[in-house]
């Protein structure tokens, strides 16, 4: 049963629901803070989603990272993070990655655009809706959940010495990518427990970060799902 909270959440048994457009619903299980956000209206009256218990106001796209997806593929433990994403189309195209590879994808806030942006939406079509997608407030947030679970952060970087393709992934690792636009401030690049690098010709600063995000977790993947 759907219970409205004092503060707006919602709920489901004991879970936080995060409510977004119909089409970008999803459930929050890990943490209670995670869900800082205000409930929205869904804005079509049909979900064309994946299957899920389905009213007129709410969809519930159960997505949690180690759980059976429809067509019965297990889905990877592994996650990427998204730190402060400036471009909708690019975090679209992950997605879109995520709902097709089966990894889970966390956007640490404050994120350059509106989560029901079009952009966004035309990048990851009605993949997105088989996205698992959770929302954390700030790094500050997102780095408390991560020290619960336990999980690596592996920062993807221009500044990093090792090649991503030596390095050795945990089937549990958190992907981190930063900003389109600045990469990540210096406390969260050293936060981070390693730091790989996608070789490039010298001269030329940076590649985009969904073709990045895809070639990391691709490997990431031969490693620890598909060997």
């Amino acid at each position: 049963m759907i219970r409205k909270l004092a503060d707006g959440r919602l709920t489901y048994g004991n879970v936080f629901i995060l409510a977004l457009p119909c089409w970008r619903l999803k459930i929050c299980t890990d943490n209670a803070k995670l869900t800082g956000f205000p409930a929205q209206t869904c804005r079509k009256p049909k979900i064309r989603a994946q299957k899920a218990g389905c009213c007129t106001k709410t969809a519930l796209a159960i997505g949690q990272a180690g759980q059976k997806r429809s067509n019965g593929a297990i889905m990877a433990d592994l996650r990427i993070a998204l730190y402060q994403p400036d471009i909708p189309g690019n975090t679209g195209t992950i997605l879109r990655l995520a709902a097709c590879l089966g990894f889970a994808v966390d956007i640490i806030e404050p994120a350059g655009f509106d989560i029901s942006d079009r952009n966004l939406k035309r990048a990851g079509m009605d993949y997105i809706a088989a996205a698992a997608l959770t929302r954390h407030v700030n790094f500050e947030q997102f780095e408390d959940w991560r020290r619960t679970t336990g999980r690596r952060l592996v920062l993807a970087s221009t500044k990093a010495s090792g090649r991503y393709t030596d390095f050795r992934f945990h089937a549990d690792d958190i992907l981190l990518f930063g900003r389109e636009s600045a990469g990540v401030p210096d406390h969260v690049h050293d936060t981070a427990d390693a730091r790989i690098l996608v070789p490039m010709v010298e001269g030329q600063r940076s590649i985009n970060v969904a073709v990045s995000a895809a070639m990391i977790t691709g490997e990431a993947m031969r490693q620890t799902v598909w060997s």
